[in-house]
C-alpha cells in the first residue's frame, strides 16, 4: 500500500473523525474527506476504503446531467467554478514550471502518466476516478454546488462545430488556424496551459472539418452499438478507446487531439464524463459482463492479460519532480466498477 498519497485538490485540514459514510451522499467538505498530515508534508484519504464495488452500494447517488440541459446560470456556475480551479494555487508543487494550479496538477498527472492509462485495461477506470476527483475539487476549493456535466456529442455528430458547447459563452470554438491554433473566444480564451508545449501558450483546437470532425465515430447508433454488442469487457474497451474516445478527440484537434496535452483544455472534463456514462451504460445492458475487469497494462502489446482487478491505479512515480506528492488516491480498480459503488463513487447519470 502506498504510504503517502496527495490527492491532487487538497486543502489543509482538521484530523478527521468521523469519515463520511459510504452510503450516504451528502455535500463534501475538506474536512470529511481529508486529513493532513504535517510531519509528512502529505494528504491522506480519509474516507471508507471499500475495496470492492457493488451496483447501488450508494443509495442516494448525484446526479450527472448532459450539459445542454443545465439552464444558463448553472452552466455559468460550472465554467465559473473551472475558471477558479485555474486559479489556485498548484497543491502538487511551488515549481511553476511543473504546475501553476490546481486545474494543471490535473493536466499533469494526465501528462505524466498518459502511456499507462490509455491503450491499456485502465483506460476507462482511471478516468472514472480523475474526473471524480476533478468534480470534488470544484466544489471543496470553489464552492460548486452541482456535479460534473457530461457532453453527449451524439446530439452533435452530424455537425459537430454548430455544438453549443463550443459557443462564446460556453467553451469557446475553434483555433484561429495559425500556429498556435489558439481558441478564440469562450470562457479560456486568454488562459495559458504548457502540458505539452516547451512555455505557456494559449489553449489551441484545430477542428478535423476534412473528416466532418469524425462525427461518424460518435453517432447514437454507433454508441447504442457499442454499448449492447460491444461483448465482453476485454473488446468493448479498446472499442471505446479507439472509437468515440479518440475521435472526439482528434476531430477537435490541438491541445485536444494530443494525449499528453489534452487535459490542458476543459472540454477534456466533460468529454470523459461522457465515456464513462457510455461505461456505465454497457454495464446496464450486459449484467452478465459488468463487474469483469480484464486486459492489458502495456499499451505497445494488447495481448498482455496482466491487468487484474486489485492492481492499483497509476500514479505519479515517488522520486519524481513532485518530491513524492502523489495525485491518485491509494485505490483498486476493483473500488472503481461501479459509480454508484460506495465510498467515493455515488452518482449516476441522467
Amino acid at each position: 500500500m502506498k504510504s503517502v498519497a496527495l490527492l491532487l485538490f487538497i486543502a489543509v485540514a482538521a484530523v478527521l473523525s468521523s469519515p463520511l459514510p459510504a452510503q450516504q451522499h451528502q455535500p463534501r467538505s475538506i474536512e470529511r474527506r481529508y486529513s493532513y498530515a504535517t510531519s509528512s508534508n502529505a494528504f491522506h484519504y480519509a474516507g471508507p476504503l471499500q475495496h470492492s464495488s457493488a451496483h447501488g452500494a450508494c443509495s442516494a447517488p448525484a446526479v450527472r446531467k448532459e450539459w445542454r440541459t443545465l439552464s444558463p446560470d448553472l452552466q455559468s456556475n460550472y465554467l465559473d467554478a473551472v475558471t477558479c480551479l485555474m486559479q489556485t494555487p498548484s497543491l502538487l508543487t511551488n515549481d511553476s514550471s511543473i504546475s501553476r494550479s490546481v486545474f494543471e496538477d490535473f493536466s499533469y498527472i494526465h501528462f505524466t502518466v498518459v502511456a499507462r492509462v490509455h491503450g491499456t485495461a485502465q483506460f476507462l477506470p482511471w478516468h472514472r476516478t480523475l474526473i471524480l476527483l476533478f468534480e470534488f475539487a470544484l466544489q471543496d476549493f470553489c464552492s460548486y454546488k452541482g456535479t460534473l456535466p457530461y457532453w453527449d456529442w451524439t446530439k452533435d455528430a452530424t455537425a459537430m462545430h454548430n455544438s453549443p458547447i463550443f459557443s462564446e459563452t460556453a467553451f469557446g470554438g475553434n483555433g484561429n488556424g495559425s500556429t498556435p491554433s489558439c481558441v478564440q473566444n469562450g470562457r479560456f480564451a486568454s488562459q495559458t496551459a504548457f502540458m505539452g508545449h516547451t512555455k505557456p501558450q494559449c489553449i489551441t483546437r484545430k477542428f478535423d472539418f476534412a473528416n466532418g470532425m469524425q462525427g461518424h465515430q460518435f453517432t447514437g447508433d454507433v454508441i447504442k452499438a457499442l454499448v449492447q454488442n460491444g461483448g465482453r469487457w476485454e473488446f468493448f474497451y479498446p472499442q471505446v478507446y479507439l472509437g468515440p474516445h479518440s475521435a472526439v478527440h482528434n476531430g477537435i484537434g490541438g491541445d485536444f487531439g494530443n494525449p499528453p496535452a489534452a487535459g490542458n483544455d476543459p472540454l477534456f472534463f466533460i468529454h470523459h464524463a461522457m465515456l464513462d456514462k457510455v461505461w456505465n451504460d454497457w454495464q446496464d445492458e450486459n449484467p452478465q459482463f459488468a463487474n469483469s475487469y480484464s486486459g492489458n497494462l502495456d499499451p505497445d502489446d494488447s495481448s498482455d492479460t496482466d491487468a487484474q482487478v486489485t492492481d492499483f491505479l497509476a500514479d505519479l512515480p515517488r522520486d519524481g519532480p513532485t518530491n513524492g506528492r502523489t495525485l491518485i488516491p491509494e485505490i483498486r480498480v476493483q473500488e472503481t466498477l461501479w459509480s454508484d459503488g460506495g465510498g467515493w463513487f455515488c452518482y449516476v447519470y441522467e
